[in-house]
């Protein structure tokens, strides 16, 4: 599989680019009033808006530095229900891919409650990296209060 590899802090954290659309470099979004720290705005996507949130908001409490590594990456998302979603993402570093098998990620042994947006682990030579898992990255509330509308995937 291949996996988008990015930064929040100095840790590297991977994608499944099975999920990833399409990646931009950083531009203005248009803020929403009253939203969750993580949420950094909205983005005109292709004459559709998509929700953009700021992984290094929702992991560490800090925003993304806005550097040339900066991206947004597009991705696909599903609700509880299965409806399919596009959404934006916004991380540091985002210019590496690496390809590995399945059983290169491995269960880090725990799973906390307040972030179950953290999946399997990836060990490399260059030390460890935290898998993503999209499904679990917004919690029930904010799927419905974020996404209301379903968007067909951009071909």
């Amino acid at each position: 599989m291949l996996m988008l590899i990015f930064y929040v802090g100095k840790e590297r954290y991977a994608l499944d680019c099975s999920h990833v659309i399409e990646v931009i470099p950083m531009v203005s979004l248009r803020r929403v009033p009253q939203a969750p720290d993580c949420v950094a705005g909205v983005l005109n996507y292709r004459m559709t808006m998509l929700p953009v949130l700021d992984l290094s908001q929702l992991i560490c409490g800090s925003p993304s530095r806005c550097t040339l590594s900066t991206r947004i990456a597009i991705v696909e998302y599903r609700d509880v229900a299965r409806t399919l979603y596009c959404l934006g993402i916004i991380a540091e570093g985002m210019t590496e891919a690496l390809t590995l098998s399945e059983s290169q990620c491995v269960h880090q042994g725990m799973q906390l409650e307040n972030a179950p947006y953290l999946g399997k682990t990836i060990v490399d030579d260059r030390g460890t990296i935290q898998c993503i898992s999209l499904e679990n990255l917004l919690p029930f509330r904010d799927r419905v209060e974020l996404l209301p509308l379903e968007v067909k995937r951009v071909e």
